[in-house]
């Protein structure tokens, strides 16, 4: 369990992205050093990053599923026409459903496409924080420490979060 944000927890679902996955250390915490405590929270750099390992000799990529996101936006971010491929990596059926904060591997197939799908989804996340921006105000923020049993919709509530 992990500090965030209540506009931001995260959940772990398995998946095949987990099962040979190498364990990775908890960087969300790390920003170069760079002191973030004056930044508004929609103005701090998340990590869109593809993540690369190379399992049984074959290069795996793998992302941690960020809020808003669906196997839609993955498909046209890597323009594969589809979602089956992301699916069948995955070992998901049609029912699968994502949450936030589970690990998924993409079938990227190259160094450029990895970056095309980075920037991407870098640009979709910039349009969802700008049309935040334009439509309510940041008035402040405090940590909360996520609990077995929360919910991002309880937690909104909770803290009166659009």
């Amino acid at each position: 369990t992990q500090a965030a944000t209540p506009a931001a927890p995260t959940a772990t679902q398995k998946s095949n992205a987990d099962a040979a996955w190498p364990k990775m250390a908890d960087t969300s915490g790390d920003r170069s050093g760079s002191d973030l405590s004056g930044v508004s929270p929609l103005d701090r750099p998340i990590d869109l990053s593809v993540q690369r390992s190379a399992v049984d000799g074959r290069t795996l990529y793998r992302i941690n599923v960020e809020p808003e996101e669906t196997l839609g936006h993955y498909s046209d971010w890597l323009r594969l026409g589809g979602v089956e491929s992301i699916r069948a990596l995955n070992g998901f059926d049609a029912s699968q459903v994502l949450a936030s904060g589970d690990a998924l591997l993409l079938p990227v197939t190259d160094a450029a496409h990895q970056d095309a799908f980075e920037r991407r989804r870098e640009e979709y996340h910039q349009v969802l924080v700008e049309e935040f921006k334009e439509n309510f105000e940041v008035t402040g923020s405090e940590e909360y420490k996520i609990e077995l049993g929360d919910s991002l919709w309880a937690l909104a509530r909770e803290f009166e979060l659009p």
